[in-house]
């Protein structure tokens, strides 16, 4: 008995002996974060492993987090100065001083070396990635991607535009090369530039013509009715713009129809069209000028002359920028009333180049200085504190608003301009002298001066984030395959488990009711009926109602089915997964909220104070009598329990035929949601009181967790896997069934988490945010410690060991 005892004390301190080295080991992964992200990788997985505690896991959360895999692209003898990746993202390209450019694999192997016969100043692909344009000071040259030379020009500015190379070999000169090479076009032009869409490139001729030309070469070409100096073009290519002279805008479609004119009261100075060709901002006679589908909306009084103007970007934003150094930006809402911004910029400005989702824009001047700001307030920001030298580059993302910033040291740091902290990519050990992002933003590509480029991934396969470019997750949830459905106000977007875009829905108006089974259902306002998508977000069928929907649900189980009802047509319907009707519940008035309970049936509360059952037939089982302003009801995985809300704080365990068994007491502010474990055993509420309430299922109180802010999210997991929560602190907690912490997920946002979900087997967690994000997080030991092996592949270094000996123990 004694040995006994003996050996459980003995065991009880090697496990607190393991608990605190995970402790120290998890404390100096947090210290090591921001300059050595890797080394903070690999302390916090040998504190996992060392023991499955909270510290450990946190710190394993936010090292993989602010840690990207890199892939080295070795081979050139000199410094590397540009790089590009296809539009296929398939190819990379490199650029030395050592007068190669080299092409390699989506994954960083090498495919041919290209003897460019120079220091590589460029390097830019021309189509998909099976050409590549080099330019050295001794000319331009085009190849193939088995280093092959298709075709050599003079030195000369150029630019790559749709299908080929647009170059200016002299003044007064513009030629048109296709991808192979062959010249398409020569053209005598004043002024000549890339177009857009179809529309290769355009020039105005002396006479005046305006004349745009395919990406075949093939012409177009219109005179318009005052000389014409200035031409725009929408991004997608349908619309162009011309000006000069005179007082008027004309419009023009690619086959060269005039299709508008645009009237103002003196010279135009500047002009600008939307994306889309729906929206024009103009300046001229001391105006700005607001335009939709050719019609004036609303003109503003302008201080100076105008030098720049963006119309309608992404929020439909407007940027102007006049003589002065003045810049003002407005909000749609000037379409319907009046907002804006406005900023005074030091210095000669020499372009204004805005973030693809508009949260910021870059004005750099002509001595070379750069300065970002933030549209919010059009007010510095100093990136300087992002870096550990000068700054060398700075890229904005294609897709989203990630930010590339390089110094002179070898430090890269990601910014994300809607909240995000810096993310640290650390490896190269000299000046960062380029950079691009993929077609997606889930790579980026760098160059640098110690002869390396670095191929990063930002969005990995596991923990990847789905980015929003407009607004924040109202809802996600995952269908069957592990794919995640998110919804926004405006849209509806269906990802792979990798983060993957699959398909993405633009709504007409603000998305109402919502559901996630084996696919998805969904309706925005004043629909009656509702889109249901299948798990790889293909329609199925529409869900009618004869009056508008009120809210929708889903079944739990085999049998995935969704109930909508109405308080207009005064039914709930419930429909299989494949969108056909099973059964129709008519009420004598309006329906308030339904759900499903254990059995198939259906529940629903009615505005004549009636909880009414169903049958999966549509006959009415029971019924019994419930009080006014019901807004929500739960139902235990048994059945032997609802848990029913009358609005924020009354809350209600009830049995199975509604008698009340023990009202939910204690919480201060409104409850914000309820669950039910799936074992049903025990109840879960979260509040605007800052506080997490357990309770078992006759509605006694078990533990009040705290948190710092407002708690919006309760979640259940699978088995024994606990619960999590999520706080408008922008963090993640997850817990024990008994309410202990067991790892917090910080996404970097620190925005409102506002929805969450699960995978059926619980090995990986969903959640928005009001931020425009969603995460996705692996929950279990081993995924995390597979996942922390493969994004750092190696082990500590000599000097590392050296240097955390007495952690490490070995």
């Amino acid at each position: 008995m004694r040995r006994t005892a003996a050996s459980l004390l003995l065991l009880c301190l090697q496990v607190y002996a393991q608990e605190e080295r995970a402790r120290d080991l998890a404390a100096a992964s947090v210290d090591t974060l921001k300059g050595q992200s890797e080394l903070a990788v690999l302390l916090a997985r040998e504190a996992l492993e060392a023991a499955d505690i909270e510290p450990a896991r946190t710190a394993l959360y936010a090292a993989l987090m602010r840690t990207r895999k890199s892939t080295v692209l070795k081979g050139h003898e000199g410094p590397v100065s540009c790089v590009d990746i296809s539009p296929d993202d398939e190819t990379l390209a490199t650029g030395s001083e050592d007068g190669t450019a080299r092409l390699w694999t989506a994954t960083g192997e090498p495919k041919s070396t290209l003897a460019a016969g120079g220091a590589v100043r460029e390097v830019r692909f021309v189509g998909s990635g099976a050409r590549l344009l080099v330019v050295t000071d001794n000319g331009l040259a085009i190849w193939t991607d088995a280093g092959q030379k298709l075709a050599e020009f003079p030195p000369a500015r150029h630019a790559v535009t749709a299908g080929g190379l647009l170059m200016f070999p002299a003044e007064g000169q513009v030629r048109f090369a296709d991808r192979d090479g062959k010249v398409l076009r020569e053209v005598a032009a004043a002024v000549a530039d890339v177009g857009a869409g179809d529309v290769a490139f355009y020039a105005i001729t002396p006479d005046g013509s305006v004349r745009w030309y395919d990406r075949k070469g093939h012409e177009k070409s219109v005179k318009p009715g005052a000389l014409t100096s200035r031409v725009t073009l929408a991004a997608s290519g349908n619309v162009i713009a011309t000006s000069g002279g005179g007082s008027d805008v004309e419009l023009w479609s690619p086959d060269g129809k005039r299709i508008g004119v645009l009237a103002h009261g003196g010279p135009v100075e500047a002009v600008s069209v939307s994306a889309d060709g729906q929206r024009v901002l103009s300046a001229a006679d001391r105006q700005y000028s607001f335009w939709r589908d050719g019609k004036l909306v609303r003109q503003v009084p302008k201080p100076g002359t105008a030098r720049f103007v963006a119309a309608s970007l992404a929020y439909g934003i407007s940027i102007a920028l006049d003589g002065d150094g003045h810049i003002t930006l407005w909000y749609p809402t000037l379409y319907e009333g009046d907002e804006m911004v406005s900023a005074d910029i030091e210095g000669r400005v020499r372009r204004i180049e805005p973030s693809c989702n508009a949260n910021a824009l870059m004005v750099e001047n002509e001595d070379g200085t750069r300065t970002f700001m933030k549209y919010a307030h059009l007010k510095a920001v100093d990136v300087r504190k992002s870096l550990w030298g000068e700054l060398t580059v700075s890229r904005w993302g294609n897709r989203s608003d990630w930010q590339l910033l390089g110094d002179d040291r070898g430090l890269v740091a990601l910014r994300n301009w809607d909240r995000l902290p810096p993310l640290y990519l650390v490896g190269h050990t000299d000046a960062i002298s380029d950079g691009c992002f993929s077609s997606d933003d889930r790579l980026l590509l760098t160059a640098s001066r110690d002869h390396t480029a670095r191929l990063w991934e930002i969005v990995p396969a596991e923990m990847p984030m789905l980015w929003h470019e407009r607004n924040g997750v109202s809802s996600l949830g995952y269908t069957s395959g592990a794919n995640v459905v998110t919804f926004d106000w405006h849209g509806v977007h269906l990802w792979d488990r990798d983060g993957r875009p699959l398909r993405s829905m633009d709504l007409p108006r603000y998305l109402s009711a919502w559901a996630v089974g084996k696919g998805a259902a969904f309706a925005t306002e004043r629909d009656k009926a509702a889109t249901l998508l299948d798990p790889n977000g293909k329609d199925v069928a529409v869900l009618e109602h004869d009056g508008v929907i009120t809210w929708m649900c889903r079944s739990w189980g085999e049998g995935d089915r969704f109930a909508t009802w109405s308080k207009e047509d005064r039914t709930a319907r419930v429909w299989d997964a494949n969108g056909k009707r099973r059964a129709i519940c008519k009420h004598p008035s309006g329906v308030i909220t339904a759900n499903f309970v254990a059995d198939g049936s259906l529940i629903t509360f009615a505005e004549d104070n009636l909880a009414r059952v169903w049958s999966t037939g549509g006959k009415v089982k029971a019924q019994f009598q419930v009080a006014s302003g019901v807004t929500a009801c739960a139902c235990s995985p048994k059945g032997d329990r609802l848990i029913i809300c009358y609005g924020g704080r009354d809350v209600w365990v009830c049995t199975e035929k509604g008698k009340q068994v023990e009202r939910l007491t204690g919480h201060t502010a409104d409850i914000r949601l309820v669950d039910i474990s799936p074992q049903g055993d025990a109840i879960l509420t979260v509040s605007s009181d800052h506080t997490a309430r357990l309770w078992d299922m006759d509605g006694r109180p078990g533990k009040v967790i705290t948190h710092p802010k407002e708690v919006w999210i309760g979640l259940f997991l699978p088995e024994q896997d606990g619960f999590v929560t999520g706080c408008m602190d922008g963090l993640v907690r997850h817990w024990d069934r008994d309410g202990n912490l067991r790892a917090v997920m910080d996404g970097q946002e620190k925005c409102a988490i506002t929805c969450a979900d699960r995978t059926e087997d619980g090995r990986y967690l969903a959640t928005g945010s009001d931020g425009g994000t969603a995460y996705v997080w692996p929950l279990r030991r081993d995924d995390l410690l597979r996942l922390a092996r493969d994004r750092v592949a190696r082990g500590f270094t000599p000097e590392e060991r050296e240097l955390y000996a007495e952690l490490l123990g070995k």
